[in-house]
């Protein structure tokens, strides 16, 4: 039944033919101006796709086909769309093929791209994975010009139950059209459904007039669709972006209360499905919560041994070889690759980590508590959304007293008891054994996620400053500086850090890089280097100006622009601490050594900055702490971005103050 439940999921009759295109009306060549966005410098007139599946075997292979056409407005326009890049994901099983392209000039005059003018790629790299893509140059592009391209993306051995459907694209577009068939009521129980994320598109709405090929679809739309620009820390773009995610299910439509109480047995049947309660894990559960009295105690116990005595073949913490992942992938794995075999084997993925916690708080008499949460970084929990395709995240929950304990083991990096980012302030399900409930999972105050910041430094009469440095991180901001360094040996991790801190200090010498722990789970990190810097004070006449703040040079604003159109999503609330003491030149004084002290940003942080001569010793010590974020506070709608945009400004003036020294 599943495979003909996959097979029937979208059949299109007929791909999109790569030689047939459709006519152009000469209005669309001699179109001057956009019709939606004055300022536009293209626009799509139209973008079809449509979507197919395929059984091989016992897999299937999914297809979309895309037509794409585009008017050019302007010689920027026709600059950026020159060149295509069409990317694809080799680890997802995808696949471009069928690609045509062809430029239409102003007065008609057509020219094809070549097939072999058509080459792989690499656009960046992503984590561990390359972003690879299929490019190709549009002959003889100039404003007035139309350009449009067919291409289809090819997913194989994939099961789709769900499909997301693009509704914006980064120019403005005229007309966006999917078209779908679902399964007929008697091949399966599934219903197809659709839930629109932040637009409203036409009603779905069967096919007519088109052709026997095309019978029993239903087609939906979206017009005037603006381009979707993203801004600086927005939230995902899944959470702003116009889209709609079809999906099949067999699930009751109850209200939301009702269905999410009664989902518990629904989300909690596969991860307890490889559970194991053996007497290996019920022994290491009790010689590892032994001499613990609190619940959350005995769970960090076992998240620390989970994180630290378990490899982890989902990241490359310290130990992890690309030989002990293949080992594990071809020897060791299987289906039923369960909690003790994890145990034994001291080798699994985050998810069987996940699990043998799980069992071992089992076994240790924890009562652990199933989490289903919302990733922030994808896309956030919607109540009114029922189906588990946006709870991705697994956690485990302990209640202590009256208040409810949270842990991740699956991320090496991540302080036993901390949650992700990802996870905080995110909706989520406790699946309990009588019912399920909603809840938001708390967010940490800026103080765990700190980094601590010590110059020790001096200032010569010709500008020139030289010393160390150093970077203690904590917390969340450790986490994101190891998952930067992940599958980097030590020697290209400070290379890299090298390049990294030579762009902000462009003319200075940086040497002796030394980054500590960068792959040790459930430790700080550390980062310290030397630097020699000509010219970071400006000499003028018998005045030298300089900025004492030096772990904010070359800092630029937070927020430049005006306007804002999206919210606003700091990742999670943080603090700065800075400790900076400089030796002064002989013979000059401090000419004016006011600062700020502490500036209160209403009751989200605060910013101090104080300051100290000691004059016999001619050494100035600076003092400067930046705490964002509390109560959580972290994410602001739009109409909250003036106040904000303010309270920034006021952090830069803070973070890039001079003072000045004076010839004695």
């Amino acid at each position: 039944m599943i495979l003909r439940f996959l097979a029937a999921l979208f059949l299109v009759s007929g791909a999109i033919d790569a030689q047939s295109w459709e006519p152009i009306p000469p209005e669309q060549l001699s179109l001057e101006t956009p019709k939606i966005d004055p300022n536009a410098d293209a626009e799509a007139i139209f973008w079809q796709a449509r979507v197919r599946d395929d059984v091989q075997s016992q897999y299937v292979n999914h297809h979309v086909q895309n037509y794409k056409r585009i008017k050019i407005y302007t010689e920027q326009g026709a600059k950026r769309w020159g060149t295509v890049e069409l990317p694809y994901y080799s680890e997802l099983n995808m696949t471009l093929t069928g690609i045509a392209a062809r430029t239409i000039l102003p007065d008609g005059t057509i020219t094809e791209v070549k097939p072999s003018s058509i080459f792989d790629t690499t656009m960046e790299k992503n984590g561990r994975s390359k972003i690879k893509a299929k490019s190709f140059a549009f002959p003889g592009v100039v404003k007035g010009s139309i350009i449009e391209f067919k291409y289809e993306e090819v997913y194989s051995e994939r099961p789709f139950r769900y499909v997301e459907l693009e509704f914006q694209l980064e120019i403005p577009a005229w007309d966006i059209v999917y078209f779908v068939r679902p399964i007929p009521a008697s091949l399966t129980a599934y219903r197809m459904r659709a839930y629109p994320f932040n637009c409203s598109p036409s009603p779905w709405e069967p096919v007519k007039g088109v052709g026997p090929q095309l019978e029993g679809f239903v087609s939906s739309r979206l017009k005037s669709v603006p381009a979707f620009i993203p801004e600086p820390l927005s939230p995902a773009s899944n959470d702003i972006r116009q889209w709609m995610l079809l999906y099949y299910t067999e699930a009751s439509q109850d209200k939301p209360d009702k269905f999410w109480k009664n989902s518990g047995k629904m989300l909690s049947e596969n991860f307890k499905r490889d559970l194991r309660n053996s007497g290996e894990i019920k022994a290491m559960a009790a010689e590892l919560t032994a001499g613990k009295s609190s619940v959350t105690a005995k769970a960090e116990a076992l998240a620390i041994f989970c994180q630290t005595k378990i490899g982890n073949v989902s990241y490359s913490a310290d130990g992890m070889t690309s030989e002990i992942r293949d080992h594990y992938f071809k020897k060791l794995y299987k289906p039923e690759y369960n909690a003790n075999d994890t145990l034994k084997n001291k080798l699994g993925t985050g998810r069987d980590i996940l699990k043998l916690f799980y069992s071992l708080a089992q076994s240790a008499g924890l009562n652990p508590i199933l989490v289903r949460a919302s990733d922030a970084s994808r896309t956030s929990f919607r109540p009114d959304f029922l189906d588990d395709f946006l709870l991705r995240r697994h956690l485990v929950g302990f209640r202590d007293g009256e208040g409810i304990s949270y842990f991740d083991p699956s991320n090496p990096y991540l302080p036993a008891g901390m949650l992700h980012w990802t996870d905080q302030g995110q909706a989520a399900v406790l699946v309990e054994p009588k019912e399920a409930k909603l809840v938001i999972l708390p967010t940490t105050p800026p103080a765990q996620s700190s980094v601590t910041r010590t110059a020790k430094l001096k200032l010569d009469a010709t500008g020139a400053i030289s010393g160390t440095m150093q970077y203690d991180y904590s917390g969340l901001t450790a986490m994101k500086e190891k998952l930067e360094f992940e599958d980097q040996s030590a020697g290209s991790r400070e290379e890299a850090k090298k390049r990294e801190l030579e762009k902000q200090f462009p003319a200075a010498v940086i040497e002796n890089v030394k980054i500590l722990n960068a792959a040790t789970p459930n430790a700080p990190l550390s980062l310290s280097f030397s630097i020699k810097m000509e010219g970071y004070g400006q000499r003028t006449g018998k005045r030298l100006f300089f900025q004492p703040t030096i772990f904010e040079y070359g800092a630029k604003p937070l927020f430049s622009s005006a306007k804002r159109q999206y919210p606003i999503a700091f990742e999670h609330p943080y603090s700065e601490t800075d400790s900076i003491t400089i030796e002064m030149p002989e013979d000059y004084q401090l000419e004016n050594a006011s600062v700020p002290g502490t500036t209160k940003l209403g009751q989200i942080g605060e910013i101090t900055l104080t300051a100290g001569v000691n004059r016999e010793q001619a050494v100035l010590t600076l003092n400067r702490q930046l705490i964002w974020g509390n109560a959580g506070s972290i994410f602001f709608e739009p109409k909250h971005y003036p106040a904000l945009k303010q309270a920034w400004d006021r952090i830069h003036e803070i973070n890039t103050m001079t003072l000045t020294l004076r010839a004695k």
